[in-house]
C-alpha cells in the first residue's frame, strides 16, 4: 500500500509518500521529483521530521481527505492505493505529472 500526504504547517507546506512495505519506505517530493529516503523509516524519524506524535499506524489508517494534527499543523491523506505492491515509483512519478499539470493551470 502506498499513501500520499501534504503537510500543512505555519511555515512549510510539502508532500511526502509512504510505501507501507514490509520495510516501509518514505519519499519526499522534492522540486517537483519524488526523492528515496534510504533510511528505514520508523515512527520516530516520522515524529523527528514533523513533530508531534504521529506513527506510520496513524498514516496508514487515514482515509482520502482525512487528517492528523501536527504541532503547528496537520498532515492530510491525498490519495491511498491499497493494491499497490509493484511499481511504487511509477505509480509517484505519474502523481507528479497530475500535480505539474495542476499548478500550470
Amino acid at each position: 500500500m502506498v499513501s500520499i500526504y501534504k503537510v500543512s504547517k505555519e511555515d512549510v507546506n510539502a508532500i511526502f509518500a509512504v510505501d507501507f512495505a514490509a520495510s516501509p519506505v518514505l519519499y519526499f517530493f522534492e522540486n517537483s521529483e519524488w526523492v528515496k529516503d534510504d533510511d528505514n523509516i520508523t515512527n520516530d524519524s516520522i515524529a523527528e521530521i514533523y513533530g508531534g506524535n504521529v506513527t506510520l499506524d496513524d498514516l496508514k489508517t487515514l482515509e482520502l481527505g482525512e487528517g492528523s494534527k501536527i504541532p503547528d499543523g496537520d498532515i492530510t491523506c491525498l490519495t491511498k492505493m491499497e493494491e499497490l505492491s509493484e511499481n511504487v515509483e511509477e505509480f509517484l512519478n505519474t502523481y507528479a505529472e497530475i500535480i505539474k499539470i495542476q499548478e500550470d493551470f
